[in-house]
């Protein structure tokens, strides 16, 4: 029980958290997960390798190019997408705990 609601806390303070830093998070592109995740059913970890064994909230989780060019033809993409690095995650977060608790990347990442 006790789990439950510090879990169900967890949640409702990083929504929060997550509207009071989305102005600073705005990414430069038409990048679509929808079209990679529900479309092509490409999973989180394909492409966001490290979350897995990410400990610290400051890892940059990000693919880089290379991984995008394991399905993408170089130049298949005009103007590929930059993003700007999030940087509002607490510095003690740890995706690889909460992984490792069962939650899935949609729990917090919709």
């Amino acid at each position: 029980m006790k789990f439950t609601l510090i879990s169900i806390g967890f949640a409702i303070l990083l929504q929060f958290t997550h509207f009071l830093y989305a102005g600073e998070q705005k990414a430069d592109t038409t990048f679509s997960h929808k079209r990679h995740v529900i479309e092509e059913q490409i999973e989180c970890l394909d492409c966001h390798s490290m979350v897995n064994v990410s400990r610290k909230g400051t890892d940059d989780l990000f693919p880089t190019e290379e991984v995008c060019l394991d399905c993408h033809d170089q130049g298949e993409v005009v103007n590929p997408a930059t993003f700007s690095r999030i940087t509002a995650y607490n510095p003690k977060f740890s995706h690889q705990k909460h992984l490792e608790e069962g939650l899935e990347c949609q729990s917090c990442h919709s």
